[in-house]
Parts: C-alpha cells; structure tokens; sequence
C-alpha cells in the first residue's frame, strides 16, 4: 500500500497537543516506541493504516499531518514560574505552536499592515523606566492609565492570543510566525490586573531584548518588570495620587484607577519612595492579614480586555470571503471541534465560529 505525505513535525505537534508521550501513544497505537520514534524522526515512512489510526486517537484530520510548518523551540524570554513541570510546559507550547500556525494561515487571507514596533537597546537608550517614558511618548499615550492595554497593542500590529494553558504557572508568552508577524500569548484563566501587567512586561521582551545582544550578567526579568511598572503606573503621574490617607481603601482606589493589582501599586510606591516605611509595613501586614496576597477582591477586577484581530479574521473569513464552517475546518485541517475551543469567541459578543 503507498504511504501518504508526512510531515512528522506535525504528528508531533498533534501528539504533543493531546498530552501524550511517545511512550503513552506508542502503546496505543500498538506499536514500539522504537518505530514511533523513527516515524517521528522522519527516517521510517508511516502506511496508510497507521496514519488513519494515528488521526482517530489524536482526533485530527489525517490531512493536518502533511500540513507544512515546524514547531518553534521555546523562546527565550518568556514569564513562567520556576515550579512548572517539563509535561505541562509541553503541552502548553503545542497550543502555542498549533494556534501560530494557523494564524499564519489565516494572515494569508487579509492584508496585514502595522508599523515596525521601535527597539531599544537599555544599554544606548537608558533603563527601562527611561524607554518606559520614551515609548509613551511615541506612541502619544496621554498621562494616567491606560484604559485598554489589549486594543493598544494590536493597533501596533501585535495579535494578543488568550490561551486556556493547562498550567497556571504560565502567564504569557511571544512568538513570532515564519513572516515575523508578533503573536502575545496571555494566560486566559488569570485575573485581568495580571494579564495587564504580563502583556507589558512581554511587550519590554519584544523591543528591548529580542533584537539587541544581551549580556549574561543583567536580570531580564528585573527589567521587565521595571519597564511594565512605569509603563501601566508613570510616576509622574500616581505621585498626584498620594495623599494622607494611606490605607487598603486608598489601593483600592488605585486600583480601580489604574486596573492594576494593589501589589503591583504597592510595589511602585515603595520603589518611587512616595511611601514611608511605616505605611509600607502596614499596607503589606493588610494585605496579609485579609488574604488579598493571595486574591484580591473580585469586586475590584478590572474590566475585561478581549482581543478584536483573531475575531475579525474570522468573521471576514464567514462575511466577505464566504467561507462556511465546513471550509474553515479544510482550511486549518483541524476538527470543528477543536476550532470551538481555540477560538471560542461567544462570551466577548462577536462571533461563535462553530454553528
């Protein structure tokens, strides 16, 4: 019997995807690991049969294992927390990978155009608090918060993909596609003050260490998050803001001002000095005391953020090009079931692609 085309960085991707090892897969296919490791690697063909088999137990069509791409490594910066597990890491990135390829995809379709994202380099630009400013003021962002970070970066032509990760741990990430097109992943299941923060502090990756050399010896992270701080809370600004009445009701008021977390405003108020060290304990001792560390009052949430640019494709997709449902399902090569999962768009009141 003639083997079918295999792309086998897509078997993987699909595998990888489900939550499979080779070893889990390999016995339920009823094969060896040896020979699925072979097939994998691309140096042993893969019949007919077992392609269908494979596609019945990972649930994909058997056309998405000869669809072109590769998955990318993980970048390297990106934020996750030192306890997550090498299986979940896995997993999520095969959601990453699947959704880039597919808006790559879909990219083909419409005419994208945005200006170039600025670099900047902490070294020749000044620190990140500094390119905080700079970055404000070219993009003419006026004084005080910004009301919704999600519609600014994708005016900049960055697509913000929320993503249901399986772990928590994960708060975002950036890729890129093979047309260098900037894809923001955020952790869907995190509060909205969080996934603010992630975006900024993956947006100071982007343009100041992805495109200039980096030397081992600063803290990447440190400046991320510096940056992330002026960027949603300049200084200049939230210093109007203190007054003698220095207590949880005053964060809260904060909060609500400026959608981020009373840590993150009580942070940026330690670091700019506009609070004494006797506030600073008591601001943090009630914070403890009332649980808020660990969650902060949900009445306090900011508002939802949702992203427009993946929807719109869609719905230009279903309106203008005429594609139907069925179509959409051949074009991305994966099942309507999978598409309602990945792009369920329902609860932001635009579009609900799988009828």
């Amino acid at each position: 019997m003639a083997t079918l085309s295999l792309n086998p960085a897509m078997l993987i991707l699909a595998r990888e995807f489900r939550g499979l090892n080779q070893s889990e897969f390999a016995e339920k296919l009823s094969i060896t690991q040896g020979t699925l490791s072979k097939i994998e690697m691309g140096i042993m063909p893969i019949n007919n049969n077992l392609l269908k088999e494979v596609g019945k137990i990972l649930n994909f069509p058997v056309q998405f294992f000869s669809r072109e791409g590769k998955s990318f490594p993980p970048n390297l910066y990106y934020r996750k927390r030192v306890t997550t597990s090498k299986y979940l890491l896995i997993k999520d990135e095969a959601l990453m990978n699947l959704h880039r390829l597919n808006i790559q995809i879909l990219l083909k379709s419409f005419d994208f155009k945005y200006e170039e994202l600025p670099v900047f380099n902490v070294e020749i630009d000044g620190n990140p608090i500094e390119i905080a400013k700079k970055l404000r003021a070219l993009w003419r962002l006026p004084n005080g918060p910004i009301i919704n970070l999600v519609s600014l970066l994708e005016s900049k032509g960055i697509i913000v993909v929320p993503c249901n990760f399986t772990s928590f741990d994960i708060d975002g990430r950036s890729m890129f596609t093979d047309n260098n097109d900037i894809l923001l992943f955020i952790n869907s299941n995190m509060p909205m003050d969080r996934q603010r923060y992630t975006l900024a502090h993956e947006l100071f990756h982007i343009i100041a260490h992805l495109f200039c050399s980096v030397d081992d010896s600063r803290d990447i992270e440190k400046e991320a998050n510096l940056f992330a701080g002026e960027f949603l809370i300049p200084e200049n600004d939230l210093s109007k803001h203190v007054t003698e009445r220095i207590d949880l009701n005053f964060l809260a008021d904060l909060k609500r001002y400026y959608r981020m977390s009373m840590q993150a405003i009580l942070m940026k108020l330690e670091r700019e000095k506009l609070i004494t060290d006797n506030q600073k304990k008591y601001l943090w001792g009630s914070l403890i005391k009332y649980g808020f560390k660990k969650q902060e009052p949900r009445e306090l949430e900011p508002p939802k953020e949702f992203p427009s640019l993946l929807p719109k494709m869609f719905k230009m997709l279903n309106n203008d090009l005429d594609y139907t449902n069925e179509e959409i399902e051949k074009l991305l090569s994966i099942k309507k079931q999978d598409i309602g999962l990945l792009y369920d768009f329902k609860e932001r009141g635009r579009l609900q692609i799988v009828a």
